[in-house]
């Protein structure tokens, strides 16, 4: 024992240092994890902030190659700003020069006198482009329009508010960290609308055409029909509205998740297609109600404006709606074109999209008399072609 106490005492300086060096290490440590964690932390909300900014901005897009797309970039960077990180807001450079700290989410940039054209490169905060399936570009090739908006958000030198501050990093010597974080979202080549039409209509249909549900036109071969746009061969249809004919009446609790009002929810947009071709089934009888619902969905000036214009061309609608755009699938089946009480018993392929512009929903006054949308234009492709936007923008990288 005594041995012991007398190694002790020889070596309790040394033990002190040790001691020190190892508690000093494991702060050290403990600091770099801590200011890690952090760092995971601010670049998660920079990633909130460029996916929000980023939907935001290509639901803006135009559908045209011009490369200013002003009402794209400014709410891309108004989006942005209303997000922070690292107890910031987040603020996207809109042109070659640094911004102040002082910036204010108020003061939206005024893109008209930015030379744009000149800006627009991979490098940039906001960059439209075109995204083909699998890779975006913000050079046009002929014949592309702009369907996609790239936004970096960033803590970073050159960036408004800078690198991120660190806390127990700055004892050691490391007081500042760049975070910084990318998404593309692009209007997707998806249908928006639960219409499907057969094969035979994209071979050159006389328009304006009305198709029809339950029968088609004397000597007519192109018929129009429902979908849930999966396999169920039970297509019951009911409104979304809380009351049937009363567009203002508001919606049904149970129209999100009520299989009968499937339908109706995706004419209104509170579901989403699924953007690639798979088998769906079709039913062309009954659903008065939803077809109520998509009338209401026509004449509104609100619900998807960007897809209507008024008669003076106007968009979004200024006045009563004149034509309203939706993307359709098209279907092949046995059965031939949905038309007469025939229902999709099975499941067919979509086998191709078709851009239908909308001038008027047909509902009928009594049984019996013909009801359906008239189309004044009709444009099909494939499924993968991303040269014709969806109403609805998506996350693509």
């Amino acid at each position: 024992m005594n041995k012991i106490r007398n190694y002790w005492k020889n070596k309790k300086g040394i033990t002190l240092v040790w001691g020190a060096f190892f508690l000093i290490l494991c702060l050290m440590f403990l600091g770099m994890a801590a200011d890690i964690a952090y760092m995971y932390v601010v670049k998660n909300q920079l990633q909130v902030a460029a996916d929000a900014a980023a939907l935001a901005g290509a639901a803006k897009l135009d559908g045209s190659d011009s490369v200013d797309q002003e009402a794209a970039r400014e709410k891309a960077w108004e989006v942005a700003c209303e997000n922070t990180a690292a107890g910031s807001n987040v603020y996207l450079v809109t042109d070659n020069s640094d911004q102040s700290d002082t910036v204010s989410c108020n003061d939206i940039p005024n893109y008209t006198n930015l030379n744009i054209g000149n800006n627009n490169t991979v490098d940039d905060d906001i960059v439209v482009g075109h995204w083909d399936g699998s890779s975006f570009s913000p050079a046009l090739q002929p014949g592309q329009i702009f369907n996609a908006v790239q936004v970096r958000a960033r803590r970073t030198e050159g960036s408004p508010g800078g690198p991120a501050s660190l806390f127990i990093g700055k004892v050691f010597g490391w007081s500042l960290m760049n975070a910084r974080a990318s998404a593309i979202a692009a209007s997707r080549p998806g249908p928006s609308a639960p219409l499907v039409i057969c094969e035979n209509a994209c071979g050159g249909v006389a328009l304006p055409h009305l198709f029809q549900f339950n029968e088609q036109t004397e000597g007519s071969p192109y018929g129009i029909a429902w979908t849930r746009f999966d396999q169920s061969s039970d297509i019951t249809a009911q409104s979304c509205l809380s009351q049937t004919n009363n567009c203002n009446s508001g919606f049904e609790s149970t129209c999100d998740t009520d299989i009968h009002k499937r339908v109706a929810a995706f004419i209104w947009h509170r579901r989403t297609p699924s953007a690639t071709c798979v088998p769906i089934s079709w039913d062309n009888t009954g659903g008065a109600g939803t077809r109520f619902d998509l009338n209401c969905a026509f004449e509104s000036t609100t619900f998807d404006s960007d897809n209507k214009t008024d008669a003076a061309g106007n968009t979004p609608p200024e006045g009563p709606v004149a034509t309203w755009r939706v993307i359709v699938p098209v279907s092949q089946s046995p059965a031939g074109c949905p038309a007469g009480n025939t229902p999709g018993q099975r499941p067919y392929p979509i086998t191709q999209l078709a851009e239908m512009v909308i001038t008027d929903v047909i509902v009928p006054p009594a049984q019996g008399t013909p009801h359906g949308v008239i189309v004044s234009s009709l444009n099909c492709f494939p499924c993968g072609d991303w040269t014709h936007l969806g109403s609805r923008p998506v996350l693509v990288k």
